[in-house]
């Protein structure tokens, strides 16, 4: 069995759980980065699993990935999806999913997840820096949890992959 995950990162929070999650997996895996023009899948045909993961920023999914998904909407009918977003609100990345992505790609998804996230300043533009900084201000005054990584939920994850 094969199985490949196709990852948009934007700060590399979402690159290194794709690296993380494919330690996990069982299956052979092949890792994708789609924001590297020289590591695109040229086929997704001889993969039984298909494993995305991306950044949700404003409620929207990177066009790439979203692009590379209507792609091969007709290749993925047969295959196992699965779909992982990193994000500031995990309790709304189910919205973004059926927001964004295509309703058949959707309805053929068997497992999604979110892993959380991380505000990387450090690596940040400006414009990101001030956005970061508001998001955190409102989740706090709104008492919500702050930003952060769910690492258990990649081990859950690999789990329901491997079984």
């Amino acid at each position: 069995m094969k199985t490949a995950i196709v990852y948009y990162s934007k700060y590399d929070f979402c690159k290194e759980c794709a690296n993380d999650l494919s330690t996990k997996l069982e299956d052979y895996v092949d890792i994708f980065d789609i924001s590297d023009n020289d590591n695109q899948p040229n086929t997704i045909n001889e993969y039984d699993t298909v494993i995305f993961g991306t950044s949700i920023y404003f409620g929207k999914i990177n066009k790439r990935l979203v692009e590379f998904c209507k792609k091969n909407v007709r290749a993925l009918t047969n295959k196992r999806i699965a779909f992982f977003v990193c994000c500031a609100t995990p309790s709304e990345y189910k919205t973004a999913l059926l927001a964004c992505l295509p309703k058949d790609f959707v309805e053929n998804i068997d497992i999604t997840e979110c892993f959380g996230g991380e505000l990387r300043k450090d690596k940040m533009r400006f414009k990101d820096k001030i956005i970061a900084n508001t998001v955190e201000k409102v989740l706090a005054k709104e008492n919500k949890e702050p930003v952060q990584p769910r690492y258990e939920n990649i081990i859950t994850f690999a789990e329901r992959i491997n079984s």
